[in-house]
């Protein structure tokens, strides 16, 4: 915990608010968001300042919270928003790292697969491969949920994973898919995702003679 004295963490236990002064150097604008973003469920925050100087950060307990807030909750608050922003920078770092290696597995594999088969193929074999496909999601979906209800958003987790798998639900809705595991198999997925569609509407104009 930063000493209460520091001119960049104030704590006002009036107005139930922490506000934080974060160096950019340190922190980029792009952690900071991320990280700040993870705390709008449960406070109302606000980020100000030069993303070349200084970064404000506000966070406020929300009004149906307010009386129940001791000071030790706005510094356990202090504690934890440190710790994400400790979390995104290395999540940010980590997808940058492997981004390049990532991408190259992917589009190679989707290659690949693009000589083996026609769009026409791709559709048939889908409809045969839909069910042991969307188990396979499922299980990379779920592999990084605690397998229980830990307590963070009250559901669930194996309906949680069904309705992330069929876009009933975000998987920000998940605490532990927030972390930098499963970051990377997001982007992965999303990825592959965005390569096959455009190849698929590539396929799609050449058929009516028209260039992608």
């Amino acid at each position: 915990m930063i000493p209460e004295e520091s001119k960049n963490l104030v704590l006002d236990e009036s107005a139930k608010t922490v506000k934080i002064t974060l160096n950019p150097r340190l922190y980029p604008q792009t952690v900071v968001m991320r990280a700040a973003y993870r705390f709008t469920d449960d406070f109302d925050v606000i980020v100000d300042g030069d993303p070349l100087s200084s970064i404000f950060v506000t966070l406020k307990v929300k009004a149906e919270d307010v009386e129940s807030t001791t000071r030790k909750d706005l510094e356990q608050l202090e504690n934890a928003f440190f710790s994400e922003l400790i979390h995104a920078n290395v999540e940010e770092t980590q997808s940058r790292r492997y981004a390049d290696t990532r991408n190259a597995l992917i589009g190679a594999a989707l290659r690949n697969l693009m000589v083996q088969a026609t769009p026409e193929k791709i559709e048939n074999i889908g409809k045969k491969q839909k069910t042991t496909d969307e188990e396979s999601a499922f299980d990379k979906i779920y592999k990084y949920m605690p397998k229980q209800n830990c307590g963070k958003c009250g559901a669930d987790c194996e309906k949680t994973a069904k309705k992330i798998l069929t876009g009933a639900a975000n998987p920000n809705t998940c605490f532990h898919l927030k972390r930098a595991e499963f970051s990377v198999v997001r982007e992965g997925l999303e990825n592959a995702l965005i390569a096959l569609k455009n190849n698929n509407d590539c396929y799609e104009l050449n058929k009516k003679d028209e260039k992608c």
